[in-house]
């Protein structure tokens, strides 16, 4: 059975505390906002939510081994030909981890169309 969103934070971090700490460090700050705005207002989100920043930040970082890395792949998979498009580069930098990473998902595995080859479409 799953564990709810609590028992989980209670498990992995200890407290919820700890999680927004962790969360702070991995995600970027606005510019605008002080390093204590910005946990205050982490601290006000969910746990579920926080869960899944933490987990698709540490992906990021992991697997990829950063965020710019990760738009850089993606300008690849977009962009095979090597055709620039600065504005569409810079687009893909302001999305979130979650988001950049469903977009990579979704780049990356072959379309319906070219797997069913042969069959007409009506």
């Amino acid at each position: 059975m799953k564990k709810a969103p609590l028992a989980r934070v209670k498990d992995e971090f200890g407290d919820k505390k700890t999680l927004v700490d962790k969360v702070a460090a991995l995600v970027p700050r606005p510019a605008d906002e002080t390093r204590d705005q910005f946990k205050g207002r982490l601290s006000r989100l969910p746990n579920a939510r926080l869960l899944r920043l933490f987990e698709a930040e540490t992906r990021v970082k992991d697997e990829f081994g950063g965020r710019a890395k990760l738009v850089d792949a993606l300008y690849a998979l977009a962009r095979p030909t090597g055709r620039v498009d600065r504005p569409y580069k810079d687009r893909l930098a302001t999305y979130t981890a979650p988001r950049l990473l469903d977009l990579h998902r979704r780049m990356s595995r072959p379309s319906k169309r070219r797997r069913r080859k042969g069959k007409k479409r009506r």
